[in-house]
């Protein structure tokens, strides 16, 4: 594709369009996080009368009233034994079926393809009635 042909000009615009609705609700969110509510509800797209005030103000009362620093906390080490409990597993399963003379190891492969066809929210319903049961809500241990 020449450098300057009409296709190459027809997929930088649609790249270009593309990047403005991916980045515009990204916007939307830092814009409307720095307003009151009062300018808010005003106007969504209009600009914060004091923008350094209402960032410090909106981002401290988050903070404090959110608990996000122990959300962030909970989620660091969610994510974090979650990757290596996956990576650790998945590694030996997957050289058990690539390496290994099994004469189910097709129909094994296939299990684990079909279970990533199945998605994650089909499942929420049972775990939640599982940590009603279990007593768990408010715990790192269901998460």
């Amino acid at each position: 594709m020449k450098r300057n042909s009409v296709s190459a000009w027809l997929v930088r615009i649609y790249l270009i369009l593309w990047s403005v609705i991916i980045l515009l609700p990204f916007a939307m969110l830092l814009l409307t996080s720095t307003k009151t509510s009062a300018e808010f509800y005003a106007g969504i797209w209009s600009l914060p009368k004091d923008f350094f005030s209402s960032v410090v103000s909106n981002y401290s009362a988050a903070w404090a009233k959110g608990n996000i620093g122990n959300n962030f906390i909970n989620t660091l080490i969610v994510s974090t034994v979650a990757l290596f409990l996956s990576l650790f597993l998945s590694s030996m399963v997957s050289y058990a079926i690539a390496r290994r003379k099994l004469r189910c190891a097709g129909k094994l492969s296939t299990l684990f393809l079909l279970g990533l066809l199945i998605p994650g929210m089909a499942g929420l319903t049972p775990m939640f009635i599982g940590a009603r049961f279990a007593h768990l809500f408010n715990t790192r241990t269901i998460l």
